[in-house]
């Protein structure tokens, strides 16, 4: 597994490599872990899929860990992130970057095995759970937490539009219903009106009776009307499902 550490301060970065590899020695896998001292270094010859965990500093000279994930994010949807930080201030922050963990320093042999543990059964799951469609006669099979949303094109069209985590759009011929059929055990995919489904972990906001994407589409965000019959109840899914996620952050 290859791994990232970021960190502007030399002992907090041989104190977390030292519990990384102490960690893959007890559960017998080979850890590559590069070390950088700022968030500009590393994301110098940053290409998508090199690592597969990137644990990031949040205060650093420079560029911030955050301002340096969300650089990341624009290539790469996959990588799992780990905020490394003093202070829990930077929660929010963090979960709008789609991070996996918020560790506090110094970093307790505990707190990271726990992380660590985590992340190993949730790379599993996630590599299982894929949908697969074909656009353009090519096959494609991109991860459930890469979707942002499928629509219709329009009503009672039997084409659909997929829009990826990247901002990618693909056309796919398969009805609604099959989508909505096979995205149904996803607590993450919520239906907001006739022919649209979303994945509530990137509504960054719902606002003017729309949900406010976390992608965006001729340099404007992308939003996306949802049903004022079923406001009150498409209002109380999102909050409560960002309450979990937001509350099991917590609890790692």
């Amino acid at each position: 597994m290859n791994i990232a550490v970021i960190d502007d301060i030399p002992d907090e970065i041989s104190a977390v490599k030292k519990l990384l590899k102490e960690y893959a020695a007890l559960n017998r896998f080979e850890a590559e872990i590069s070390e950088f001292s700022s968030a500009e270094a590393f994301l110098k010859d940053y290409f998508p899929l090199q690592y597969a965990v990137i644990f990031m500093d949040i205060y650093m000279n420079g560029m911030t860990g955050v301002e340096a994930v969300r650089r990341i994010r624009e290539t790469d949807s996959n990588v799992l992130i780990v905020f490394l930080t003093t202070s829990e201030d930077h929660r929010a922050d963090a979960f709008s970057c789609h991070a996996y963990d918020y560790l506090i320093k110094p970093v307790l042999k505990e707190s990271l095995f726990r992380t660590m543990d985590d992340i190993l059964k949730t790379k599993t799951v996630i590599d299982r759970q894929k949908f697969m469609f074909s656009s353009q006669r090519r096959n494609y099979s991109i991860p459930y937490a890469d979707i942002v949303f499928i629509r219709t094109e329009t009503a009672g069209s039997n084409y659909l539009e997929l829009v990826d985590r990247s901002g990618n759009s693909y056309r796919i011929r398969m009805t609604f219903s099959a989508v909505c059929k096979s995205l149904a055990d996803d607590k993450r995919f919520l239906p907001v009106q006739a022919g649209t489904i979303v994945n509530m972990e990137h509504i960054i906001q719902m606002k003017d009776k729309c949900c406010i994407m976390s992608v965006r589409e001729g340099g404007a965000d992308v939003r996306l009307p949802y049903s004022i019959k079923k406001e009150k109840e498409i209002k109380r899914i999102w909050q409560n499902f960002m309450f979990e996620s937001i509350r099991n952050q917590s609890l790692r």
